[in-house]
């Protein structure tokens, strides 16, 4: 559940910082450490408000209940590759940003396939901004060059898997085809509304 572990990640750090204070305040009073490990923990703290606001407030989920198991949408696809006994790496042709990190997304369908997700896209509730998410996500579009496209998969290994939407199925093929790319009627696995293209075995 990446939500819980990136809220437990914060809390973590928040403990940080009340466990330097408290080793402040149990320094005896006299001593000259006291007044710079609190100093020093204040300043930090002062300085990380606003990150501090942005990550609680916005970037925190509080609703886990949706996580715990897929809905319908893509209950078929999850249990075909919970079912397979390689698995892994997926990845999606084009980014999960627009769906964020809801049941129907991507990185979901591989968090509760237990399958690692690579695709250069971190849920909202991730810690890090995003301003370097954007900028990280611009980086690993690989669909979009030819090359890059051909690259990624001539280079599948077995266990690997491309998962897409069904409306881009077409799109997928006719890069296939652009980039002369043989492959087996098989390798593209069609379910209710994703699809999956694995590696020749």
């Amino acid at each position: 559940n990446i939500a819980a572990w990136d809220n437990i990640h914060k809390f973590a750090i928040l403990n940080i910082f009340l466990s330097i204070l408290l080793i402040g305040y149990k320094i005896k009073a006299d001593n000259k450490n006291q007044k710079l490990i609190l100093a020093g923990t204040f300043f930090s703290l002062v300085c990380s408000i606003p990150a501090d606001i942005d990550l609680f407030q916005n970037r925190s989920s509080m609703h886990f209940y949706h996580l715990i198991r897929p809905n319908d949408f893509s209950k078929d696809i999850v249990t075909y590759l919970i079912q397979e006994k390689e698995k892994k790496k997926l990845f999606g042709f084009r980014h999960d940003a627009e769906q964020k990190c809801s049941e129907d997304g991507f990185s979901s369908i591989a968090q509760y396939a237990g399958i690692p997700y690579a695709n250069g896209y971190f849920p909202e509730v991730f810690l890090l901004s995003s301003k370097l998410e954007k900028k990280y996500l611009m980086t690993n579009e690989w669909w979009k060059s030819n090359n890059s496209f051909a690259s990624q998969i001539i280079s599948l290994k077995p266990g690997e898997f491309i998962l897409m939407k069904n409306n881009d199925r077409v799109e997928f093929v006719a890069k296939l085809n652009s980039a002369m790319i043989e492959f087996h009627p098989k390798q593209l696995i069609e379910f209710k509304n994703f699809s999956l293209f694995k590696s020749k075995e």
